[in-house]
């Protein structure tokens, strides 16, 4: 077991123990549920077919041959979603629309957030949030209205090609007190806090490390009282598209108001 955190001790000594403890990364199991989101190149808004995966989970210690996947929501709950954040305290997972070609949106557009609710008998998705037209505006254009191969061969959906990274939500995180969703609008280029149980909604602005040159936030996560924000300069305004010049990635912290550049690395 630990002993105490002070401890005299004689050089060369053995079984000389102390335990240090994060509570927030506490997990009462040694085989949690490992969950991710599935894509499904169909219309979600209009399809049919809803009982697709979109939301699934399998076991930490899963071995393929044997798992056993968890099927949390489908196409009809979700649509497109990519951010993720588990509140354990009400065994809920939220999940955030994302903007990927040919994978339509549920309807409830770019700016959705959704909770799913883990249940002893049952498991139920709603949304629980939205950012509306702030968000952006759904780009997509002849979606497969079907899971065929025919269809999905029919869809070329050439104005969401441009719209990844700028259109809908990026990453998602809930802070350790549970109260808190964190989340980067890839639109409007800025961060938000969202009250879980107010649902009141606080934004700051995202800086620009790229020197007034084009940048995109996507990564957003909170550890510690402080939420890091990644951006890539990606110089998609360049007028010779073999110019990296300033291609570069950055990590900001954000703290009581203000982001600090922790990071900064090239791309090149």
């Amino acid at each position: 077991g630990s002993n105490t955190s002070v401890q005299f001790v004689i050089g060369n000594s053995t079984g000389v123990n102390l335990g240090i403890n994060y509570p927030n990364h506490y997990c009462d199991t040694d085989n949690p549920q490992l969950v991710t989101t599935c894509f499904v190149s169909v219309n979600a808004a209009t399809t049919p077919l809803g009982n697709l995966d979109i939301l699934v989970g399998v076991p930490f210690e899963v071995i393929d041959t044997t798992k056993v996947v968890s099927h949390y929501a489908f196409v009809k709950d979700l649509g497109s979603v990519w951010g993720i954040a588990y509140k354990r305290e009400t065994a809920q997972i939220f999940t955030a629309a994302f903007t990927k070609r040919h994978v339509g949106f549920a309807e409830q557009g770019p700016g959705a957030i959704f909770v799913t609710t883990l249940g002893s008998s049952d498991t139920t998705t709603t949304e629980f949030f939205n950012l509306g037209s702030v968000a952006g505006v759904d780009m997509h254009t002849d979606l497969p209205d079907s899971v065929t191969a025919n269809a999905r061969l029919d869809s070329y959906d050439i104005p969401a090609y441009d719209a990844v990274g700028k259109v809908g939500i990026g990453d998602l995180d809930i802070s350790d007190d549970g109260q808190t969703l964190w989340l980067t609008n890839l639109n409007n280029r800025r961060l938000y806090a969202l009250d879980i149980a107010t649902k009141d909604t606080v934004s700051y602005p995202i800086p620009n490390p790229c020197n007034g040159q084009s940048y995109r936030p996507f990564a957003t996560k909170y550890y510690r009282n402080k939420v890091y924000i990644g951006v890539v300069c990606t110089r998609e305004d360049a007028l010779d598209k073999s110019d990296t010049t300033g291609l570069a990635a950055t990590v900001y912290a954000f703290e009581n108001g203000t982001f600090t550049q922790v990071l900064s690395f090239p791309l090149t």
